[in-house]
C-alpha cells in the first residue's frame, strides 16, 4: 500500500518537475511580477463558491427523496470528501468519500444514485461547454487535432447516460453481475440502480441541478480565463471553454494520481501551447492554482469537528459506565 502511494505521488510529480525544468527561472519571476495581483483574490473567491454550489447541487438531489437530511449536514461531509481528494486519485474521489460518509446514516441507495446523477451532470455540461468553446474558435487546425478527443468524451458520456437511464441497455449487463456476483453486493448494486431510475420522474429537480450545474462550471472556467489574463494580459473566454472541460474530464476519468494532480499540468501545458503563451506563464499558472489545492484543505474543519464530537460523546458513555 505504501508503495503504491509513493509511486502514485511520484507519477504527479514527474510532469511538474519535467515543466519546471524548462523554465528560466529568471524570466520566471519577470513574469511574477507582472502578474496582475487579483489573479489569486478571483482564484480563492470562485473556487469556494464553486465548492459550496457542488454541495448545494448534491444535496437538491439528496432532498427529492431524503427532505430529512439538512444542507448544512451534506455541505459538511461534502467537505470531508473535498478534503481527502487530495490524496486520492482522481478528481471525483470526493464524490464517493462523502456518499459513503453519508450513506452510513442515511438510506444508501439514494445517496449513491444522487451521487452519480451529480457527475453525470456535470461530464454532460463539461462537454457542452467544451464543444460550444471549440465551435467559438476561428482556428480550424486547433479544432481538427483535437476532434477525435471531443468524439470520444461525447461517446463515454452516451454510454453513461444510456447506462444510467435505460433498462434495457443495462438488462444483459445484470444478468452476467448477477452470477459473478455475491446475493448481497448485487442486491446493493439493484437498489442504487433504482435509485437511479427513479430520477427519471424528477425532471424539475434535475432541471434545476442542471442549471446550478452550468454555472458552477462556467464561475470555474471563466474564472481561469482571467487568471490567464491576469498572467499573460490576454483574455481566452472561448479558448477556456474549449480545453479546461476536456482537462477537468480527463483528471476524473484517469485515477492515476491525487485529484488529477501532474495529469492536469501536462494537459494545461499543451492548452499554453495551443495558446502561444510561453513556459515561464504556464509556471505562474500551475503556481496559482496550488492555492486552490491549500483551499480544499479547509475541508479539514468540520472532519476535526465530527471527531471531536465523537470523542466527547465517547468520554461522555464511559462517564455514565
Amino acid at each position: 500500500m505504501k508503495r503504491f502511494s509513493f509511486l502514485k505521488y511520484l507519477l504527479a510529480a514527474i510532469p511538474i518537475i519535467w515543466i519546471f525544468s524548462r523554465i528560466n527561472f529568471k524570466d520566471l519571476t519577470f513574469v511574477i511580477a507582472q502578474t496582475s495581483w487579483w489573479t489569486i483574490p478571483v482564484l480563492l473567491l470562485s473556487n469556494l463558491l464553486v465548492l459550496f454550489l457542488q454541495g448545494i447541487r448534491w444535496w437538491l438531489l439528496i432532498r427529492t427523496f431524503l427532505p430529512e437530511v439538512s444542507l448544512t449536514r451534506t455541505l459538511s461531509f461534502h467537505f470531508i470528501g473535498v478534503f481527502y481528494s487530495v490524496i486520492l486519485p482522481s478528481s471525483a474521489s470526493q464524490d464517493f468519500v462523502r456518499a459513503i460518509l453519508i450513506s452510513r446514516e442515511q438510506d444508501y441507495s439514494v445517496i449513491w444514485a444522487s451521487t452519480w446523477i451529480s457527475r453525470l451532470l456535470g461530464m454532460i455540461v463539461l462537454f457542452i461547454l467544451s464543444l460550444y468553446g471549440f465551435f467559438s474558435l476561428s482556428d480550424t487546425e486547433t479544432v481538427k487535432s483535437l476532434e477525435y478527443l471531443v468524439i470520444s468524451f461525447f461517446i463515454i458520456l452516451c454510454i453513461f447516460i444510456a447506462l444510467s437511464f435505460s433498462k434495457r441497455t443495462t438488462r444483459p449487463f445484470r444478468g452476467l453481475i448477477k452470477k459473478i456476483s455475491p446475493a448481497k453486493l448485487f442486491s446493493g448494486f439493484e437498489r442504487i440502480r433504482n435509485g437511479i431510475y427513479l430520477y427519471r420522474e424528477r425532471k424539475k429537480d434535475i432541471a434545476l441541478v442542471f442549471i446550478i450545474t452550468l454555472c458552477t462550471h462556467l464561475i470555474l472556467f471563466i474564472s481561469a480565463a482571467f487568471i490567464i489574463l491576469g498572467i499573460s494580459g490576454k483574455l481566452f473566454i472561448a479558448e477556456a471553454l474549449a480545453y479546461i472541460p476536456l482537462i477537468e474530464f480527463a483528471c476524473m476519468t484517469v485515477p492515476i494520481t491525487p485529484n488529477g494532480m501532474g495529469l492536469r499540468e501536462l494537459l494545461s501545458k499543451a492548452m499554453f501551447d495551443h495558446l502561444g503563451l510561453s513556459s515561464e506563464q504556464l509556471g505562474v499558472y500551475i503556481l496559482v492554482f496550488l492555492f486552490s489545492t491549500l483551499l480544499r484543505l479547509t475541508g479539514g474543519i468540520p472532519l476535526l469537528f465530527l471527531k471531536s464530537k465523537k470523542s466527547g460523546l465517547s468520554r461522555q458513555h464511559k462517564n455514565h459506565m
